[in-house]
């Protein structure tokens, strides 16, 4: 029988989804980056432009209808469309892990989040039976995002066995790929992920070699998609703003945009 949520994490509660802290957290950025300023308003609309810009504030904070959904699932899916399909969410900022919970990371060449979702999963890509695979590290991520090529030459980086060329770090992502941002719970890495309790002994990059906090973490049955936090897209960033192992706090590391 299909497992939910809440049969796998203690005192889980669907009122405080982290999907209502991700609608918050696109909300603000359009606001900020999409609103015209004040003088927009004063101009068309004279003394009343302070209610047709509170109006316009609450249009926009809801991408003109798409984030004010009532159902948990109606709110989750437009966020997924919204972070995978509008560009301008690739500069919103990699985020700090949350405590009790493993940041992990997967890079994908092209599609969209909904491609890669079924049965409210994140699942695998064709060939590989379901199973997703992740990386600790956001540098190895971001080398699948453009190629199994690249994934592995960020491992050989990582593991020590060849250092990637300069243009690897210096260049913006390129191709149409994706990177996701999971945030999930180490109550469902012991239940889901392979290994079970024991998944920091497996997950071995660069020919059997377990580097910790850059291993591969593999969920046979895919990862809900609850704990996807964001999406940021090839062309958003470079690599050499990323830590090649674990998480840090990566407020700044996003900052080169092109």
């Amino acid at each position: 029988m299909e497992k939910k949520v809440q049969d796998i994490i203690p005192n889980y509660s669907k009122k405080k989804s982290m999907w209502e802290s991700v609608s918050n957290k696109v909300s603000d950025w359009a606001e900020e980056k999409l609103l015209e300023d004040d003088s927009f308003f004063i101009d068309k609309y004279g003394k009343d432009w302070r209610s047709k810009k509170e109006r316009q504030r609450q249009v926009v904070r809801s991408l003109w209808g798409t984030l004010p959904q009532d159902s948990k699932a109606a709110k989750r899916d437009a966020i997924i469309s919204a972070l995978s399909l509008v560009p301008a969410f690739s500069s919103i900022r990699l985020g700090r892990s949350i405590a009790g919970r493993q940041k992990l990371l997967r890079g994908v060449t092209g599609g969209s989040i909904k491609d890669f979702t079924r049965k409210k999963r994140i699942m695998g890509s064709k060939g590989s039976d379901d199973a997703t695979f992740t990386s600790e590290s956001p540098l190895i991520g971001s080398g699948y995002m453009e190629s199994k090529q690249l994934g592995k030459l960020a491992e050989e980086h990582v593991s020590g066995m060849r250092p990637a060329p300069d243009w690897f770090f210096n260049d913006p992502t390129r191709g149409k790929g994706l990177l996701m941002e999971f945030d999930v719970p180490y109550s469902y890495m012991m239940e889901e992920a392979v290994g079970g309790a024991a998944w920091r002994n497996f997950g071995r990059i660069s020919g059997g070699r377990l580097i910790p906090g850059a291993r591969e973490v593999e969920f046979g049955k895919g990862i809900l998609t609850d704990f996807l936090t964001n999406v940021h897209k090839a062309g958003s960033f470079r690599r050499g703003s990323l830590p090649e192992r674990g998480w840090e706090d990566l407020t700044d590391a996003m900052r080169w945009r092109y």
